[in-house]
């Protein structure tokens, strides 16, 4: 629980699932209530949760019927804009019923596949957030995001970040780290200040001393200025890096960035990077 102002109190709901093999799995359920003393508490016990496991905080229901149909319309209208670019953002509705939303999907996989992620992400956030007034399913091919407040533009805090992590095997820590690091900069770089790529990059590493190769993919969402994102995703690194012993197969960001990275190649664009021989590393 995080409070803010002496009436007002955010609470977070978050879910980090077990595995990172299915491209349409669930890396993140996370649902925020915004209550002052005039609204109606509610108990977790109230709340019907058909789709996932995962645990509540007490909740708080501050939307109402009026809120409905500007949050259905919000999340269709994002279902349909986001498959042709890749990337949307829309605000539905007048004060106080006024709601924000933004919706992205991968850069390498199709539209259809873009469409059917975006359609089971609002179905969760319908499912498992009705009564809250924001919340962001992230899959590992999309993310959708609503709002009441406005959050274009603003990156997320600490507080907001999360990481999943995949121990396998023995390995030579300082020397994955590194190469790590340097592929992990390499793509971020490439994401945040080329702006042809969409603020998407992919890479490979083959220097890792057991003779295999590890993948990574990074990606913000595109209201990010060059600078957010960059700043994103080396905070994401660094708790993925430093703050957990991840070893070969992780996943970190927040509200506003994504990067994975596997042994095994779990997208399907070309490789925006490879290293270069011999590769003078530098830790993010």
């Amino acid at each position: 629980m995080i409070i803010s102002p002496p009436n007002l109190i955010s609470l977070l709901t978050m879910v980090l699932l077990t595995t990172l093999a299915d491209s349409a799995q669930l890396v993140l359920l996370r649902c925020e209530t915004t209550i002052d003393r005039n609204h109606i508490i509610r108990n977790s016990s109230d709340i019907p949760n058909p789709f996932i496991p995962h645990y509540y905080t007490p909740n708080y229901r501050i939307r109402n019927n009026s809120d409905e149909p500007n949050l259905n319309l919000l999340l269709s209208s994002l279902t349909l804009s986001t498959p042709i670019a890749g990337f949307a953002a829309s605000i539905v509705g007048e004060p106080p019923h006024k709601v924000y939303g933004l919706a992205q999907c991968r850069s390498d996989i199709s539209a259809e596949s873009c469409t059917s992620c975006l359609v089971n992400a609002s179905q969760h956030l319908l499912g498992s957030c009705p009564y809250d007034d924001g919340g962001i399913a992230y899959f590992d091919q999309c993310a959708v995001r609503y709002s009441a407040d406005n959050f274009f533009f603003q990156l997320s805090t600490l507080e907001q970040q999360f990481v999943y992590c995949k121990a396998l095997g023995p390995f030579n820590q300082d020397h994955l780290k590194k190469q790590l690091s340097y592929m992990i900069k390499s793509i971020s770089q490439i994401a945040a200040f080329n702006e042809t790529v969409r603020m998407f990059a992919t890479g490979v590493n083959t220097q890792v001393n057991d003779g295999s190769q590890v993948y990574g993919m990074v990606q913000c969402t595109r209201d990010l200025s060059e600078m957010q994102c960059y700043k994103c995703l080396r905070q994401s690194f660094y708790r993925v890096s430093k703050l957990f012993d991840c070893r070969f197969e992780g996943i970190a960001g927040s509200l506003n960035c994504l990067l994975k990275y596997s042994k095994v190649k779990f997208f399907d664009s070309d490789l925006t990077w490879v290293p270069p021989p011999d590769p003078d590393s530098n830790e993010l």
